[in-house]
């Protein structure tokens, strides 16, 4: 099972018109970087997109606080959605500098 897997990754470079410069035909770093530089853009938008998305929530929260002066559930299910949000983002972030498609470095 695991001889297969550098074969297949061979097999997706050399699908994606990538040359493979690796020894055995393993080109799983190539591929990753490939990856990495493509969705990347993608990427910032997400994180952007989630962010966005935090600070919307947050204030609905705050209209509903001061619309239904702190009687009703619509503040809590706002402020719910915010932190479900925000534990998304941490681990999109968290996977996207694992996969390489968040670097440590500013470009």
């Amino acid at each position: 099972m695991v001889a297969a897997i550098p074969a297949a990754a061979a097999t997706l470079v050399k699908g994606l018109g990538l040359k493979c410069n690796c020894r055995n035909g393993f080109a799983g770093r190539e591929l990753q970087l490939h990856w990495g530089r493509a969705l990347r853009p993608y990427m910032k938008i997400l994180v952007i997109l989630f962010a966005l998305c935090i600070v919307a929530s947050l204030f609905s929260a705050l209209y509903f606080l001061v619309r239904d002066r702190g009687q009703g559930e619509r503040t809590v299910r706002a402020l719910t959605v915010r932190v479900a949000l925000s534990i998304a983002l941490f681990a999109l972030l968290m996977l996207g500098f694992h996969f390489g498609l968040i670097t440590g470095k500013i470009q």
